[in-house]
């Protein structure tokens, strides 16, 4: 607070001895502005977008270079093009910031790196970034550039806040899990400093950003690398599995839904939530839209501006009354682009309602319904419901059932009351739906918006000085711009003659140099000290005043870079960075990097990376053990007798039912007494939590914490962050919701987790690589593989069961989802109504154990949640009969429990032959994932 009095008392002397206190242009009214306000955030996936964002009166675009966002199928910006955006935006006031948030390989450090520093050395005014091992990254080897933390980092606790805070983050993009109550008590908390940044408009995504793995597992394109094939935006159906022998998943019957998209979330409009988001203390609203044209982001930028500035307005006088058509620009949104709007979780709604179960495309906007066809005339007679009138040259499309046909609203058409009659080309079916898909009359409003003069919705004013050495013209020009005055002059390389005939005036200078067109500049004041009697041709004038403008833009353009000194030090950080890690595949810096062996003169930079890192558990490291993750009490008890080192219980948990706790402490309780005693027990937690999950968790921690308890698996660093705080010393094992793609991910999460698990999107070459240079640091976190399981692939807060038509009897077995291939998706439904969805084929990666275990991985891990016990322990038993092979120890053949028989594994079995037992096992089939081959 101190801080920003002081900002605000310099604003107000220097606007003071200025005399800049009036207008919207003076230094305080931006201040003011920056600090009461909230930042309207836009999309520009090309240079026209971009346009389109400043022009509408966007505060800041979001954009990304040609690899490393999220959206690599927009137009996307090159190097050159990124330099461009930057001077655009900033001289015109608005902020760039650039998506760095994909996942980044180990062999991807160096390339990564370098596009940061260029990134820094342009004045970018921030960097979004999802890999928590490019942040570690940044914040030692860049320290100058700003950090927002991208959606796909999965915050959405106040916890992940401060982690995210804890590590160098400013600004933190929340989960749109999150709702305006969380949001605006995170805000207006005291210890939390980063801003809070949201999403208020456009495509919402079905799983929680950053935890999806649809598209990469079942396509091969992953979302975590910006190339999501979005196959929620397609048809399945839900099926109920099992009921009669509930061993027998393939005997399946399809429930009857509300729709064919179940997966197809409508898009996000919080249009009307503008007030309450203004007063919630949240520091951007984001609109979402890389891949949208730039008539879309016109028009949404500017009806949202409108929106905030009246809101704003009226909390700032006092008057509830709105100077904007608020009902006409709702309908606008809606025709720019819409699957049917929702205000998602934001204002804690049901969840149900946020699915667009017919149509996964742009919607339109409903007006009528067909009620005949004159053949004669080929006309169509449609009943209109209301107000929302189709004008001339608008699209439209007549729907019946699955079918849609299209046509233009050509003349001639006869409007009556609410009867219209329109030429079709085609013959519509009576009761036809009428939809407008494109508003003519809005696109025009767009090309408007996008043609400003200047590229801005109000000109900046500036004041203009013309004075003369000699017969030699010297002129300057200044202007607030992002609540700082810039100053530019220049003097002319020519003189000016004395005139032969009529001289030039003082009015006619003032003309002259006062001309703006094309520029974000409006001549507020003109000052000239003239002596008359001069004459120029009126071209090399203007060319002039043009060099004059241009180098007022160059200082606004070197005013947010770094210095040369500084960006070579950067340079040289990376560079030593780039030493020691060797040239492994990692792409050096152009100007001058070189590669080699770790020497002494690279410690002081290397030491800062394992610095904090936590010490595993004694026993990870002195052998290679076995994880194995489970649902309930048999499943753990079969997973023990299997051979499993650890095994982490995932139960059912409904926070804050009554006897929940009792519960949980005689779960692990009676699991802790029958356990082998080297053995460990893990309580793991859901990979999605919040604030009534950890209100209710983390203090059960302390009555848990009795002998053969041995910690806690969670795959969130904002759920560590809130155990660590009440208990520092507890072994906390990173789950795969974590993403830990390289190694100085797992370095950088090894602050808070004892353990990490890689990624399953990594190829076993990709694993190799990031854990020889692991293996290099003096402290690091053990580190594992899952080698079996179905893939958790989705985490929603939208309950799948919200599509279940109401007529439709209850489901005594298993939920899958079933897509058009044929493939049947195991799905469960936790304590808190989220949907998690997992992969229909086990991944499988026995053959590839001798691999994985000379890569340097310290522990293999077997997923079978929500699997019989008997598979769990027959499961565990082969991976662990591997395992001791390679020791070179045996163990005693375990019986399989549950069944009663005895399934022994021979210590010199094969792995093919090993292999064949678990195809036999897993009916839906098997898979190596992405281990061979990996992601893109």
């Amino acid at each position: 607070m101190p801080g920003r009095v002081a900002d605000f008392l310099n604003c107000l002397i220097y606007a003071v001895t200025n005399n800049r206190i009036y207008g919207q242009s003076n230094i305080l009214y931006h201040y003011m502005k920056q600090s009461s306000i909230p930042e309207l955030l836009s999309p520009a996936g090309s240079a026209e977008c971009l346009t389109a964002a400043v022009s509408a009166g966007a505060d800041a675009v979001y954009l990304g270079g040609v690899k490393f966002g999220a959206r690599r199928y927009a137009s996307n910006f090159t190097e050159d093009e990124l330099v461009s955006a930057v001077r655009f935006c900033h001289a015109r006031g608005v902020k760039v910031y650039v998506t760095h948030n994909i996942l980044v390989k180990e062999s991807e450090l160096g390339e990564s790196l370098s596009e940061l520093l260029f990134l820094s050395s342009i004045g970018v005014d921030a960097v979004l970034i999802q890999d928590v091992g490019i942040l570690k990254l940044v914040k030692a080897l860049i320290p100058g550039l700003t950090v927002h933390a991208s959606t796909q980092m999965s915050v959405h606790t106040k916890e992940g806040v401060k982690w995210a805070e804890e590590n160098g983050v400013e600004r933190v993009v929340m989960a749109r899990e999150t709702s305006i109550d969380e949001v605006s008590a995170i805000s207006a908390s005291g210890d939390i400093h980063p801003g809070i940044e949201i999403f208020v408009h456009g495509a919402l995504c079905y799983c929680y950003s950053g935890q999806c793995l649809i598209s990469s597992l079942t396509g091969g394109r992953s979302g975590n690398r910006g190339i999501c094939s979005q196959p929620c935006r397609r048809q399945f159906s839900l099926l109920c599995c099992g009921e009669d022998d509930n061993s027998d998943m393939q005997k399946c019957r399809p429930l009857m839904t509300r729709g064919d998209y179940l997966l197809s979330p409508k898009d996000l409009c919080l249009y009307e939530n503008i007030p309450d988001i203004v007063r919630s203390g949240v520091k951007s609203l984001k609109i979402e839209g890389r891949m949208k044209d730039p008539s879309y982001v016109a028009i949404v930028t500017d009806r949202y501006r409108k929106a905030i500035d009246d809101s704003s307005r009226k909390n700032t006088k006092g008057s509830s009354a709105s100077v904007i058509d608020h009902k006409s620009a709702a309908e606008d949104l809606m025709f720019a682009f819409n699957r049917g709007f929702t205000p998602g979780f934001l204002s804690g709604g049901n969840s149900g309602d946020m699915i667009s179960y017919k149509k996964s495309g742009n919607a339109g906007v409903e007006v009528g319904t067909v009620q005949g066809y004159s053949r004669k005339n080929k006309t169509a007679d449609i009943k209109l419901y209301g107000t929302l009138i189709p004008q001339a040259n608008d699209g439209m499309m007549a729907k019946s059932g699955t079918e849609e046909e299209g046509f233009l609203m050509r003349a001639p058409f006869t409007l009556t009351g609410n009867s219209l009659k329109v030429r079709t080309p085609f013959v519509p079916e009576t009761g036809s739906r009428v939809f407008i898909t494109r508003r003519d009359a809005l696109e025009k409003d767009a090309e408007g918006i996008i043609a400003r003069d200047g590229s801005i919705p109000e000109k900046i004013p500036c004041t203009i000085t013309l004075r003369f050495k000699g017969k030699i013209p010297v002129c300057s020009v200044s202007a607030i711009i992002s609540g700082r005055e810039f100053f530019s002059e220049i003097e002319g390389w020519f003189e000016m003659e004395m005139a032969r005939g009529r001289p030039l005036t003082s009015k006619e200078l003032k003309k002259i140099f006062s001309k703006t067109g094309g520029t974000q500049f409006i001549a507020d004041e003109f000052i000239i000290d003239y002596p008359g009697r001069l004459f120029a041709p009126a071209g090399l004038l203007n060319e002039l005043r043009r060099k004059l403008f241009s180098s007022l833009d160059d200082k606004i353009y070197n005013y947010f870079r770094p210095s040369e000194d500084e960006i070579n030090s950067v340079r040289k950080n990376i560079e030593e960075f780039l030493r020691f890690t060797g040239s492994d595949g990692l792409t050096a810096l152009p100007a001058g990097s070189s590669s080699g062996g770790l020497k002494p003169d690279n410690l002081s930079l290397m030491n800062t990376f394992d610095g904090g890192v936590l010490s595993p558990a004694d026993d990870f490291m002195d052998k290679r053990s076995l994880f194995c993750i489970v649902s309930d009490y048999w499943g753990a008890m079969a997973a023990f007798s299997g051979g499993a080192d650890t095994v982490c219980i995932e139960p059912f948990i409904v926070p804050g039912k009554k006897n929940t706790v009792q519960e949980i402490l005689g779960l692990f309780n009676s699991v802790a007494g029958k356990k082998p005693e080297e053995c460990r027990l893990i309580w793991k937690w859901p990979k999605i939590t919040g604030k009534k999950f950890l209100d209710f968790a983390v203090p059960l921690i302390k009555e848990l914490s009795v002998e053969g308890f041995s910690g806690i698996m969670a795959e969130n660093a904002g759920d560590a962050f809130a155990i660590r705080e009440v208990y520092p010393d507890i072994q906390i094992c990173g789950g795969p919701g974590l993403n830990v793609f390289n190694s100085f991910s797992a370095l950088s999460l090894g602050r808070y987790f004892n353990s990490v698990i890689v990624s399953s999107e990594l190829a076993g070459d990709e694993i190799a690589l990031m854990e020889k240079n692991l293996h290099r640091m003096d402290k690091r976190p053990a580190s594992g593989i899952i080698v079996h399981g179905a893939a958790e692939i989705s985490v929603s807060g939208i309950n799948i069961l919200s599509s279940v038509q109401e007529e439709e009897s209850v489901c005594g077995g298993r939920y899958f989802l079933k897509d058009m291939k044929g493939h049947k998706f195991p799905v469960s439904i936790d304590g808190e109504k989220k949907t998690h969805i997992y992969n229909s084929f086990d991944t499988c990666l026995i053959d590839y154990l001798p691999e994985i275990l000379g890569s340097g991985i310290d522990f293999i891990v077997v997923d079978s949640r929500y699997r019989p016990a008997d598979y769990c322990g027959k499961i565990c038993e082969i991976y662990k009969a591997y395992l001791n092979r390679s020791r070179g120890t045996s163990q005693s053949e375990p019986d399989d429990i549950s069944s009663g028989e005895t399934h022994r594994v021979r210590h010199s079995e094969s792995l093919p032959s090993l292999k064949s037992r678990i195809k036999k096992m897993s009916p839906a089939g098997i898979t190596s994932g992405h281990y061979t081959k990996g992601c893109e």
